[in-house]
């Protein structure tokens, strides 16, 4: 066959496609890019680029236009070159890291003597299969490759090779799983795979003219940002004889009838029929195959006898056989199919592996469900899809492989829609048909969904164990690798069976050497007080996990870049951006100021100024309410309201001591401040922050031993500056406290003229500059902060009564003059 001639080549090709997939595929590079012969010999070229080469890349795509291009799914950029400098073909050992997983499914071939009108019929019913059920499974990507369809799914931390032939095996096993799952190509499961490059064209060779493939466009069908944790994945657990590229394994897989159309209605389960019976229900091909041992329209199909064995064990599986049967099938000695199996030791035990091996390579068979009992739908739902859903408090929850997260109502009603579209429902004479999806099942089901997965609010507070028995909740850390038991430092294997909304995310390193630029920048912030030092230590293994026990709030005081805001960020990295938030000051006074809050560990407050029009008093409420580990209900927009106690701790940067009335000062000794002396400004250090992200596996390791020294003791030890600075912040906070300290003495015994020391404290206030209020606001304030002093009224000067403080009087009255 001949290229096609009298074309422009740029017709064939969408470079801005090309270049923009790419681009989301490798945001940093690099791109390998393989470009096949369509026709001729077949030779094959390559090339490699990365950011910055568009218009290189470009060029090729057009130079390469009437040639098959691929592309490289993971990273292959050390490129070995032949002795003549060209690229040489990855071996699985060249590739690097594994940031994909991928999948490549492709339809199954029309009959041969299918019409045209017929192929057309067939190619658009198993796209309409292949495209739904690869977007049930959520991936990053997914590409029309021209022939079939290839679905990418981003690992959340790429996987280092380095060179290692298990590693790189133990990836094509988890691709092996993948497409057993999807029903793709289990042989398309090497770690070097190239895929086909949306925005070129699917020129198909001769021999896939004649089965009817025609010349098609590969482009992106989809694409979204989402990453998966390699729990995800797993391995499957040996390699198996799994029929050839032509055979899929297709969970749901409708077999082509002697019509060329494909079945609509899988067969029912035979139940203790004969094999004759049963081989009347099957579709025409399969029970063919089963007669011949061959495929004879497809003499080709299989390279041995146990592929196809294989491939009719799988279809038998599809089709609702047993086991039993299966084996009836397989070992009846009138069947072509048979020879292969007879020729075993042991025949019989031989067909029932296949028949175990097809059942768990392709499942149980179509899904049966019924409208009336969404309650079924709702706990298949949950068993195939989502087996640690939980609804709780009004949120959809869900475990991400380290913690559980939310999730949108949305996705979990777009995600029973295309459950149920994969499902069949039966009449009442047992014929099936493809589950009819409308609103009303839908959100049947969805409820269902909430009583099935629902978790007792009071019950179940995280972190806690759902089930099972384990180590006290709270001295548990969920990491990237698994289940930090604080105490010990022993790392256990991460379950659901864990709840918690948090986790870190990188993983836990015990061997991870000590964080040496961290240590010095310390040094460098408090060089003479050690105290500092370990205080830090101390509140950031307290911040690890959500504990709000001590009922603190952090502060880092000091000037312009004096280190606050690094060491905010290591923090922030550290227990985790997802477990952070940063509302400011006022929002904490406003009806849903407290929403961002729920589910995160720690909020930080990167500036505590407070306008003169912001309710003080409800920032106050709100500070106290949430250190202090209080019931909160949170008001949130177009939700239910949330209950229950906020795991989150505060942590208030400022440059200046901030200002919030408190007359309680119960506020002001919630704080644990430290102090910042030394500014930077003009001599920052722009890699300061890189280099200390680069040490955070030794830096939680130094802040577990700050957890264990805190926890051993029960309580904070502040640095004497520290001291200082809360002192000040209760004569801010309360400034009736500061005036009796000053001016006052108390005593049981004691009283004094309710004016007499309202004068006095109008006196102190004009000479500090503060509005001193009204006399009741005085009283209420005064008892607030010294609730031993009471009011009464007293007898004096004869019958006259008058209004005085008990428990309280001025120095000045209990002063004699000074003999001098």
């Amino acid at each position: 066959m001949n290229a096609p001639v009298d074309i422009s080549a740029s017709e064939f090709v969408d470079t801005d496609e090309a270049i923009r997939f790419l681009w989301l595929l490798h945001p940093e590079g690099p791109w390998v890019l393989w470009a096949k012969e369509a026709y001729g010999p077949g030779l094959w070229c390559s090339a490699a680029y990365g950011p910055g080469d568009e218009e290189k890349v470009s060029a090729w795509v057009v130079g390469h236009a009437l040639h098959n291009q691929y592309y490289h799914v993971n990273p292959y950029p050390n490129v070995r070159r032949s002795e003549r400098g060209a690229l040489l073909k990855a071996s699985k050992t060249d590739i690097t890291e594994v940031r994909y997983l991928h999948v490549d499914v492709d339809p199954s071939p029309p009959p041969v003597d299918a019409s045209d009108e017929e192929k057309a019929r067939h190619v658009g019913a198993e796209r309409d299969r292949i495209v739904p059920l690869l977007m049930d499974a959520e991936p990053t990507c997914i590409v029309d490759s021209g022939g079939g369809f290839q679905a990418l799914f981003l690992l959340d931390v790429p996987v280092q090779l380095d060179g290692s032939v298990e590693m790189a095996d133990d990836f094509a096993r988890r691709n092996h799983a993948l497409a057993v799952r999807l029903g793709g190509d289990v042989s398309a499961k090497d770690v070097s795979r190239v895929l086909r490059l949306p925005g070129t064209t699917n020129w198909p060779d001769k021999r896939k003219i004649e089965k009817g493939r025609e010349v098609a466009p590969a482009k992106m069908l989809w694409h979204e940002p989402t990453t998966f944790p390699l729990s995800y994945f797993p391995a499957a657990e040996r390699e198996k004889a799994s029929p050839s590229q032509g055979a899929r394994l297709a969970p749901e897989r409708t077999v082509g009838n002697n019509t060329g159309e494909p079945a609509t209605t899988p067969a029912k389960p035979a139940s203790g029929a004969d094999v004759g019976e049963l081989l009347a229900r099957l579709p025409t091909d399969l029970a063919a195959i089963v007669r011949t041992g061959s495929d004879e329209r497809n003499p080709g199909r299989w390279t041995s006898r146990s592929e196809a064995v294989f491939f009719a064990a799988c279809s038998l599986v599809r089709a609702g056989c047993s086991d039993d049967e299966i084996a009836n099938v397989l070992t009846d000695s009138n069947h072509g199919i048979s020879a292969h199996v007879r020729d075993q030791g042991k025949p019989r035990e031989y067909a029932l592996k296949q028949a175990r091996d097809a059942r768990e390579d392709v499942g149980s068979g179509p899904l049966v469900l019924s409208r009336g009992n969404p309650l079924f739908s709702a706990s298949e739902f949950i068993r195939l899809r989502r087996p640690n859903l939980m609804h709780t408090n009004g949120e959809w929850l869900d475990h991400n492989g380290s913690s559980y997260n939310e999730v949108e109502k949305a996705t979990v009603e777009s995600e029973c829609y295309r459950f149920l579209a994969t499902a069949v429902e039966e009449d009442a004479n047992g014929n099936r048909k493809r589950f009819s999806v409308t609103r009303n099942p839908v959100a049947d089901v969805v409820a269902a969904l909430e009583a099935t997965a629902h978790k007792e609010r009071d019950r179940y507070r995280p972190p806690c164990w759902l089930r099972g028995d384990g180590p006290p909740a709270g001295e548990i850390l969920a990491c990237a690798n698994g289940l930090v038991h604080l105490p010990s430092g022993v790392l256990l294997p991460p379950t659901p069976d864990f709840y918690t909304r948090n986790a870190l995310g990188f993983g836990y390193e015990p061997e991870a050497p000590a964080p040496t630029r961290w240590l010095g920048l310390l040094s460098e912030y408090w060089p003479n007080s050690p105290e500092a030092r370990d205080t830090l230590q101390e509140m950031m293994g307290y911040l690890l996990v959500p504990d709000t026990s001590l009922h603190k709030i952090f502060l880092f005081m000091g000037p312009p870049r004096s280190g606050k805001s690094t060491i905010a960020q290591v923090i922030g990295h550290l227990v985790g951006q997802e477990n952070i938030c940063g509302p400011n000051a006022s929002s904490l006074s406003h009806p849903f100021g407290l929403e961002p809050l729920i589910g995160k560990q720690l909020a930080i407050l990167g500036d505590m100024r407070i306008g003169s029009k912001t309710d003080q008093a409800a920032i106050a409420e709100n500070l106290l309410r949430v250190s202090g580990g209080d019931m909160v209900t949170i008001h949130r927009k177009y939700k239910p309201a949330w209950n229950g106690p906020l795991p989150t701790r505060f942590l208030i940067l400022s440059n200046e001591l901030p200002h919030l009335a408190d007359a309680s000062t119960a506020l002001a000794n919630r704080y644990l401040p430290l102090v910042f002396f030394k500014s930077y400004l003009g001599r920052e250090d722009p890699d300061l922050l890189v280099q200390l992200l680069a040490e955070l596996p030794g830096i939680l390791n130094w802040s577990i031993e700050g957890w264990r020294r805190l926890k051993e003791r029960g309580r904070f030890e502040l640095p004497p500056e520290s001291k200082e600075v809360l002192g000040s912040l209760i004569d801010l906070g309360s400034p009736v406290t500061a005036f009796v300290e000053e001016q006052c003495e108390l005593h049981p015994e004691a009283s004094v003229n309710k004016n007499e020391l309202f004068q006095s404290w109008r006196a102190y206030c004009d000479q500090r500059g503060f509005h001193p209020g009204t006399i009741s606001t005085f009283a209420k304030d005064l008892m607030a902060a010294v609730p031993s002093v009471g009011r009464s009224k007293e007898r004096r000067s004869g019958s006259q009564r008058v209004n005085v403080f008990l428990g309280i009087r001025l120095w000045a009255a209990t002063r004699q003059d000074a003999p001098f």
